[in-house]
Order: C-alpha cells, then structure tokens, then sequence
C-alpha cells in the first residue's frame, strides 16, 4: 500500500499557524475519507480537520499541543487501494493535488466549539514581569480562556506598536429611529448598528485608506468592505466578519449581523467566520458606554465604537430662530493609525458617518 502524508490545509484568509490539540485517530487506527482526524486550534476557534483519505494511520508526527504551521505534515497514512485519492507514491502526483478538499463541505465540517480554559499558567505579557513586586499574593488564579489569551495578546501587539490617535463625533440618531418606527412589521426590524454598518461601508468607499493595512513602505487599500462586528460571548469577544459590506442593505446587515452574533453565542464560528476584516466596528454602547477608546485589530488601521444613544438637549433651528430640542445623540468614537491617516481625513470620514445617519432613509437604505 501506498503512504500518505497528511497536512495542515488552509482553513481561512490570513491563518497561517495552529495548534494541534487533539488526535481524534490514533496509530494503527483506521481512517474514511472526510472522517474527522484531529483538532486544530487557532487564536478564537477550534476546528476538526477531517482526513482527507482513507487507510490505517502508520506514524504520528506532530504531538497534541505542538503549535504548528498551515501546510505542516502530521501524520502519515497508509492508503486504502479503493478511495480513489492520488498517494504520494505515484510520481504523477504533484505536490499540490497531495491535499485534495474534502469530498463534501469546507475544510472545517464540525461546529465549532467554543475555546474554554487554557488550564495552564501563561507567560507574561510584553512588558509585564512575572511577579508584581508589591501586590498581595494568595487569591485564586483565573486562567484565561483562549480567546481571553488572544485577546491579550492581540491586544498588547496593538498598543505597543500602532500609533493609537482617538476621535470623536456626535450623531444625530433621529432619522435612524424615525426609519425603525416605520419599518414593515413583517420584515425584522434592524438595530441602529445595522445603520451605523452602512454608513461605514459607504464613507469606507470615500475614504479608502481607513480600509487598508500598512505594508512597507504605504497602505494596501483593499478592494472590499469586509467589516468585522464585535460580538461579546460567555468565552470572551469575537469578531465575525460581514463580507462586502458595501454591497448590502441595511436590512441584509441586520440580518447578517444577527446571524452571525447567533453562531458565535452557539460556538459554531468557523474560521473562516474570523479572517480577513478590514474595519472593526465595536457596539459598546449596547454595554451603556457613552465613549469609548478601542484597540485597533492589526492589520486593520481603524476601529469604531458605537456608543449608548441618549436623549439630550441640543440647540434647534426652526424658521430661523434657535432654541432648545431633545434628541438622540450618540458619539462615535473611532482609533485610528496614524501611520495611515492624519486627524483632517479621519476626522472627515468619522463626519460622512454621522451625516450619513441624520440623512433620510428609506425602506431599503
């Protein structure tokens, strides 16, 4: 029979490592095509990898908790005659046709499960030492989650190496609510961050480089609106991506974002649900902040919060004369690099959002 070596494959835009954390096989066992082989974990979410040919698995190569490479052999198979798979044995075969999709879904075929705890201390953070000279010991340790450990990690990459500038507007929500309390009763009434998404991706289509990254040397402005929509979940927050943005409505974003806050409070995000934003939008208003000053997700080089709409006295023009109104204002508070933009453009983008809201919308805006 012939052997099979048995990689990592591609399980979503811009993941290129892993750990493996559990072999769901074991030496000497037998394998069908698209069962699942191991678990393979990337910063948020874990994932069974289904095997991609049938046999008796003959060597292991990767032990369970390795952090390994996207492409990594990890084990070796010794091919079933009849699953009708290329083994590397044949000299036909080119290295790119060794790692056939599987026969039916994507790469990741199993819900998701959500990242508990890592159960094992974690090193210091960058700049952190491992003692706090000081601080009381004793207490009870919490371990972080997974996603807390990325999170932290992200996090601290972000502030320690993007230049953070904070600005800040204030919106009028008065159109938005005015579009809402007319809504069809039939179709799901969007929330104001399904507004606040659409005004984004159009004023993202003005001011292309708040939807770029930073390459040596200048931006890679991207050629669509994939924004990412903050979502809190009982393992911490994730960030599912809304793909092309640009091109759907208001009613379409809500359902979008719906759907995707659903999978990711079930814990069935996939990776690919994770990769590939290009703008974060954070709705910590739903948490009653009124501002807020967010972390940019490299590559990423702008992030927005939306922050709690309140009712509050502003002055009012009518027939010319000024007085007093109530309305709803909520400030949008955006981190920008500055390594992208400076303060007039962004400034200006963050004015085009809030415009955009105090226009009029439609049934289908």
């Amino acid at each position: 029979m012939a052997q099979y070596r048995v990689v990592v494959p591609e399980i979503g835009e811009a993941i290129d490592q892993g750990t493996l954390l559990r072999w769901l096989s074991h030496l000497g066992g037998q394998v069908r095509v698209g069962e699942p082989l191991f678990e393979f974990a990337t910063d948020k979410v874990d994932s069974e990898i289904p095997s991609p040919v049938a046999g008796t698995m003959v060597e292991i190569l990767v032990a369970e908790g390795s952090t390994i490479d996207v492409g990594a052999e990890v084990c070796i198979i010794e091919q079933a005659l009849d699953d009708g798979v290329p083994s590397i044995a044949d000299p036909s075969t080119t290295t790119a046709s060794r790692v056939p999709p599987p026969p039916e879904g994507p790469v990741v075929r199993s819900p998701v499960r959500s990242s508990g705890s890592t159960g094992a201390p974690l090193p210091p953070l960058p700049g952190e030492t491992s003692v706090r000279h000081g601080a009381e010991e004793g207490g009870v340790i919490e371990h972080f989650s997974r996603i807390r450990a990325a999170t932290a990690q992200v996090m601290s990459t972000s502030a320690s190496t993007i230049p953070h500038v904070l600005s800040v507007v204030e919106a009028d929500y008065s159109a938005v609510a005015s579009a809402r309390h007319r809504w069809p009763t039939d179709r799901r009434r969007p929330t104001p961050l399904a507004f606040v998404t659409k005004a984004v991706a159009e004023a993202l289509q003005r001011y292309p480089q708040l939807n770029s990254s930073v390459v040596p040397g200048g931006l890679r402005l991207h050629d669509r609106i994939d924004i990412a929509i903050a979502v809190d979940t009982p393992d911490g927050l994730v960030a599912p991506v809304i793909r092309q943005a640009e091109s759907l409505e208001v009613a379409e974003i809500a359902e979008a974002i719906a759907e995707l806050a659903e999978i990711a409070r079930n814990g069935k995000l996939t990776p690919g649900h994770l990769s590939g934003a290009t703008f974060t939008i954070s709705n910590n208003g739903s948490a009653g902040s009124v501002l807020t000053t967010p972390l940019i997700t490299p590559p990423q080089v702008a992030v927005l919060s939306v922050d709690k709409v309140v009712d509050r006295p502003v002055v009012v023009t009518v027939d010319n004369a000024k007085g007093v109104g109530i309305k709803p204002i909520g400030n949008l508070s955006m981190c920008w690099d500055h390594r992208a933009v400076d303060g007039v453009r962004a400034a200006a983008f963050l004015v085009a959002v809030a415009e955009r809201l105090e226009a009029g919308w439609s049934e289908r805006a």
